[in-house]
Parts: C-alpha cells; sequence; structure tokens
C-alpha cells in the first residue's frame, strides 16, 4: 500500500455504557474516525455495528484495515454479576478436612469440585502419585452436569506434570460428547504464584467464561465478515498487551480490566507522554490508573474485581463509583460536609431516558405541578431486558406495569399492591438485572449547565428543579454543585493513589483517618479553615479520558497544582488502545537452592517440569537456552510480530543473624518476549470465522 491508500486499524470498544470504533493510521499516528453507540446488553452485535457502521463507511475502508483490536469489560462484569458456565474443579492433592474445618470451599467459585490424590510439595518432588481411577470417576461424574473442568493441583505452579496428565485424561474421556470434549482450565497456565485456594478459584473463573467471551468475539467476526473485514483480531488483556482472538479464547480471565487497561495504552498514545496519571471517567466508575516508562503499573495481588482476589496479572487500579450515570442525591440540611452524594449507585440520565421515551418530560412537568414527594421526585423505573427468571406475584405485577414504558417511583408508590416495601422490590429486581432505574446524575449536570448536550435537556433541567425546591439553589447551582463534587472527589482520589493510600470501595472518604481527611479536605476546597494552610501537587501530570472529562480534569488537576493534557479523542482511548498496544508475553521461571543426598544442588522450575543444576550460573544458563524459545513462540502464537526476548534476573537474600554473608534465598527469572501485533499487511492470515 501506499500513497493515501495507507493501512488502518479498527479499535472497539465494548464499555458499560457505549461502545465505541475507531479507525487509526499508524503511519501518521492519528485518529481517522470515531463513533460512539449505546452498549446494547440484550444484542451486543447492535452496538457493536452501529459504531462500526459510524467509521467504516465504504469498501475501500473494509479494505484498508489490517487489524482489529478489541477491549471489553465482558469478563469482569460477568465475574461481578456472578455469570458464566458451570465448572467442575479438579482439586489434585489437596487436604480434604483442612479445607472442611476452616470452610474454604466458599472460596473456589464452583459447588461442582472433586478431590484426587497426587500432588506435589514446594521444591516440585512428588508427594502422591497421581490417583488416575479417581480422576477418571470425577471427571465422569462432573460430565453429566458442567460444561468446562478447572484443574489445579497442589504446588502445581512448581510442577504441573499432574495437571497436564489429568488434562490429557479429560480429553480422552470426553472426546465422544456429542459438543465436543470439556474444555480444560490449568491453574498452572494462568499464574506461578503460590496460593492454593486463589489459584483454584482462577482457574474457575476462567473456565467459567470462556463460553461468554468466545460469544462476544463470534459477535465482532459476524459484523466484521459483513463489512469484508478480514483482518487479525486481538483482544485487550488485564496488563495492556494484545492477543490474537483464539488465544483469548482459552484463557478469557486473562481480560479481567481490559477496558480500563485500553484506557492508559490509549492515552499513551493520544499524548506521547510515557509517565503520568491517567484517569478515565465513565458511566458507572472513574479508574485511576499509573503509567511507567509507557506501560500500566501492573497489580503485585492480581486482578481484584467484585468479591474476588483472582492471581490474573493486570493493571493496578483504583476504581471509585463515580462516573457520568451515578445516582445524584441532595443530602439533608443538617449535613453539610458534602451537600450532595453521588453514585456509587448507577441510573440512567433522566436525559437519555426522555431521548428515548414518550412521556417522561410530561411525567417531570407533573411532579413540578404536584406536592413535593421526599425521596420520589425523579426518580423513573424501567425495564432493562426481556424477563427470562421466574418471578412472584408481586415482581410480575411490577414488570407488567413497565411493558409499555417507564413509570415514576411517585406513581408507583401509590400503588395499592406496590406501595408496602417498594424500595426493597425495586432494588433486589436491579440487582437480578431485570429493571434499572433513572434519576438525576452527573450527565444531567451537564446538560443543565450546556457542557454535554447529547439528549433531552429540558428533561435535566426539570429534574433539577424538583431537587432543590426546598432548598435556596437555582438549577444551575445545583448542577454546578454537582459538577464541583465530582472534581473534588476525582482530586481527593489522585491524592491517596499516590501517597498510596489503600484502596476502600467506600464512596464517600469518611474512612479515612480524621487527620488526613481534614488535610484532604482543606486541599480539594472543601474546607475553608484558616488555621492551616496546605499546597500539593503531583510529580507526573495528569492526562483524563472518557467523555466529556472536560468539565471534570481542569477543576481537579487545579485542586492538585499539576498540570492536565486532554486530547481531543478522549472519549474514545479506550478504543485507540486496543490496537495500539504490544504484544507481550511473559514466563516466570523460579530456581530454588535444595539439598540431594547430601549434595548442593539448584533446582530450576520450568514450564513443564523441573531440572537440578550443581552451579547457579549453570542454572540460571538451562532456564536461559530453553524458556527463550518458549517464550519467543508463545508471543508468535499470541499474534506477535518480529519478536524480541528478554530476561530479568532477581536473586533473593536475606542477611545473616551473625552479620556474615548474606543467605540466597533463590533466584528470579522473568522473560518477556515483545513485538507488534501482526498485521494482515505483514503477513498475518486472513481471519476465519468459526
Amino acid at each position: 500500500m501506499s500513497g493515501r491508500d495507507y493501512p488502518l486499524s479498527l479499535g472497539v470498544d465494548t464499555g458499560g455504557t457505549f461502545t465505541d470504533a475507531v479507525l487509526v493510521d499508524h503511519e501518521h499516528e492519528r485518529v481517522v474516525a470515531s463513533a460512539k453507540a449505546l452498549t446494547t446488553y440484550h444484542d451486543l452485535s447492535v452496538g457493536i455495528r452501529e459504531a462500526i457502521e459510524a467509521v467504516v463507511t465504504s469498501s475501500d475502508l473494509s479494505r484498508r484495515v489490517q487489524l482489529v483490536g478489541l477491549s471489553t469489560t465482558l469478563a469482569t462484569n460477568s465475574i461481578v454479576e456472578g455469570r458464566g458456565n458451570e465448572v467442575g474443579l479438579i482439586m489434585i492433592g489437596y487436604d480434604q478436612r483442612l479445607m472442611d474445618a476452616y470452610r474454604l470451599h466458599a472460596g473456589l467459585a464452583t459447588q461442582h469440585y472433586a478431590f484426587v490424590a497426587g500432588g506435589h510439595d514446594e521444591a516440585g518432588q512428588e508427594r502422591h502419585p497421581l490417583d488416575e481411577s479417581a480422576l477418571r470417576e470425577a471427571v465422569e461424574q462432573f460430565s453429566q452436569s458442567v460444561d468446562s473442568i478447572a484443574i489445579s493441583g497442589y504446588f502445581g505452579v512448581r510442577n504441573p506434570q499432574h495437571e497436564i496428565r489429568a488434562r490429557a485424561i479429560v480429553a480422552e474421556q470426553t472426546a465422544e460428547r456429542a459438543s465436543g470434549a470439556l474444555p480444560v482450565t490449568c491453574g498452572h497456565e494462568l499464574t506461578s504464584r503460590l496460593d492454593s485456594i486463589r489459584r483454584a478459584m482462577t482457574a474457575v473463573l476462567n473456565a467459567r467464561l470462556i463460553p461468554l467471551l468466545q460469544d462476544l468475539i463470534q459477535t465482532l467476526q459476524h459484523v466484521l465478515d459483513q463489512h469484508s473485514i478480514r483482518a487479525p483480531l486481538m483482544i485487550v488483556r488485564g496488563d495492556g498487551s494484545l492477543v490474537q482472538s483464539s488465544w483469548a479464547i482459552t484463557r478469557p480471565v486473562e481480560t479481567i480490566l481490559s477496558g480500563p487497561a485500553a484506557s492508559a495504552v490509549g492515552a499513551r498514545y493520544l499524548l506521547g507522554n510515557n509517565d503520568m496519571w491517567v484517569v478515565d471517567v465513565g458511566g458507572t466508575t472513574t479508574d485511576i490508573a499509573l503509567l511507567e516508562k509507557g506501560l500500566p503499573k501492573l497489580n503485585p495481588f492480581g486482578a481484584h474485581v467484585g468479591s474476588w482476589q483472582t492471581m490474573v496479572e493486570a493493571i493496578d487500579l483504583r476504581t471509585i463509583g463515580l462516573g457520568g450515570d451515578s445516582r445524584v442525591r441532595p443530602r439533608h440540611a443538617d449535613d453539610r460536609h458534602v451537600p450532595v452524594e453521588i453514585g456509587p449507585t448507577r441510573a440512567i440520565p433522566l436525559c437519555a431516558l426522555a431521548h428515548s421515551h414518550d412521556g417522561v418530560v410530561a411525567a417531570l412537568q407533573a411532579q413540578l405541578n404536584g406536592p413535593p414527594r421526599d425521596g420520589y421526585a425523579a426518580r423513573f423505573v424501567t425495564l432493562r431486558a426481556r424477563v427470562t427468571h421466574a418471578l412472584s406475584d408481586r415482581d410480575a405485577l411490577l414488570v407488567d406495569l413497565l411493558q409499555e414504558g417507564p413509570r415514576t417511583l411517585d406513581e408507583l408508590s401509590r400503588h395499592p399492591v406496590l406501595t408496602y416495601n417498594l424500595s426493597t422490590q425495586i432494588a433486589s429486581l436491579t440487582a437480578r438485572g431485570i429493571i434499572t432505574e433513572s434519576a438525576f446524575t452527573p450527565t444531567d449536570a451537564l446538560h443543565v449547565l450546556g457542557l454535554f448536550n447529547r439528549w433531552t435537556t429540558e428533561a435535566s433541567r426539570m429534574a433539577a428543579e424538583l431537587l432543590t425546591r426546598d432548598t435556596s439553589m437555582t438549577e444551575r447551582e445545583f448542577a454546578e454543585l454537582v459538577v464541583h463534587e465530582c472534581s473534588r472527589r476525582i482530586a481527593e482520589n489522585l491524592i491517596l493513589c499516590a501517597v498510596d493510600v489503600p484502596h476502600d470501595p467506600a464512596p464517600h472518604p469518611s474512612k479515612t483517618p480524621g487527620l488526613a481527611q481534614r488535610m484532604i479536605d482543606r486541599i480539594v476546597g472543601r474546607s475553608a479553615s484558616q488555621e492551616f494552610g496546605l499546597s500539593f501537587s503531583l510529580s507526573r501530570p495528569i492526562t483524563a479520558i472518557g467523555a466529556p472529562v472536560q468539565a471534570y480534569l481542569p477543576l481537579a488537576s487545579e485542586l492538585l497544582n499539576t498540570s492536565c493534557a486532554i486530547s481531543e479523542h478522549a472519549g474514545v482511548a479506550n478504543a485507540v488502545g486496543a490496537v495500539a498496544g504490544m504484544v507481550v508475553e511473559r514466563i516466570p521461571v523460579l530456581i530454588q537452592p535444595l539439598e540431594v543426598d547430601g549434595e548442593a544442588r539448584y533446582r530450576v522450575h520450568l514450564t513443564d517440569s523441573t531440572r537440578d543444576c550443581e552451579e547457579l550460573e549453570d542454572a540460571v544458563e538451562l532456564a536461559r537456552r530453553i524458556v527463550t524459545p518458549i517464550a519467543g513462540s508463545r508471543a508468535l502464537d499470541a499474534g506477535a510480530d518480529h519478536v524480541e526476548v528478554t530476561m530479568v534476573r532477581t536473586d533473593e537474600r536475606a542477611s545473616s543473624s551473625h552479620g556474615t554473608d548474606d543467605l540466597y534465598l533463590g533466584t528470579k527469572l522473568v522473560f518477556a518476549a515483545m513485538g507488534r501485533p501482526r498485521t494482515l499487511h505483514a503477513g498475518a492470515p486472513e481471519r476465519v470465522s468459526p
């Protein structure tokens, strides 16, 4: 390709509120086109198709697309919501009595599990032979009740041979099933860290997510086929790297935090800064991450999603329940610390609801004409998706009332059957994904101020009037208060990130120790105390992404005396990040000192076995010789082009209590294979849809 016929990359991001699409010209480092569509939960293909069709407007553009990238919140949301298939967990060498005594089963993320004798010790030595008979019996039992299998061997990360053998047995025993052999996930493939329960749970979550990610990928591929786009499809992992879709389907748990990771990578691409704080303001949450030397800082403990602390290597993220769709509630007059409460509950902005449904503006006007109804003003309920759940008579009545469109809580509270315990009923149906609430949000505040005009501004203005009836504020003053409080919350959490305060997901900072909170209040402008002054600034600049961050981040950065950059394409940075990353495969290797038959040895824990050497340097060289080509091959399989492999060595020592030489504890090697994603133009095969 030459001249104006330059190659393009198509980035797609399926977020909680919007699905974004961009066309990126890497040759000239520019965004050619971008578009947003509402994410359609009932059928993701609708939103994906709308966004792609808005940027791929001709067959010429379709032909020039050489790479497609996808970032997604699917894995994160599915884990939080408990969705996915049934998984059978095979636990090799685990102590069943110990697990029973300490009630550890709740941490396994499945009710289908079986204990099989076998496993290894910390040095990788076999503790007991693998009980293949018991294994086959467990597989036979699972085959009628589960859709996939997870395998976790005790100390399987030190020697995975039992996990590998068990996988082969599962494949052999389930090969004759009408739907094909059961998919299998092995714990050692996902992490090299110890903690047998968390490793087993991570393997279960991975197995649970396989069909969900497969469906999403097939949906996107179908839309791409309709536009004759045959370029390879890459998926963003939680560490910001890219991997081809066929690889991601087998390890979908690695796409946890894919969206925020893509945001950080996209911000670096758009602004060209390798060291900065990235603030991503979304619909439900605001995510804060640190970019160091061009790469997102990773969480050393693994990604935390919902109630699960996984062992997935992912971006180190501070997430607060604050976004454009956060519900806003005025506080009582006697609570002056924070005059409005924002989030973490999500609601459809009233301006968006009125844009989609007739009658919303009239209902708001009716409330303005009537007496004040504290707690019910400017709140609506609507159906979220087609009902597939079994409902009680009371719930079925509410769902029937919503079939014709949104209803106000004011109206529902007057219904003779629903008036009792209505709030609890709505909360329950919302948690089950059946209904959703609409209320005043920061997006409505921006509509009132004229800073964002995508939907029906009149609905936002009327709601603000309803919420300020008993105050001396005007609608505009109320909207300004909401925007300022959002800015202060972002600034406050940037401070907590910078001083490395552990993250508390509480929506408000009330749990921060008293003195620290008073200092933070002074910095972000909530306190006008004249007793002391503070000057605070971040050592790295801030970049803001999301739409429309121009309303929040200038004030937040001003409070922190820190520069802030906002790209003209900040609203689609996630989609840009879906095609701006690198393919990165990391393989950790542990070398342990041990004594064998009275002789000192160094044990090398490789990807599929262990090897012993007499000298440390021989052990390091053995690992380098064996693992380097494996890392390179994995990167190529993951979709990389022109791979380079590096090795980082860390010798761990402890000081001797006698003041003599330090005690050698072991050596950690990390092999990293890295390359740009292989495009269609660069020789990648055409994508073949399933």
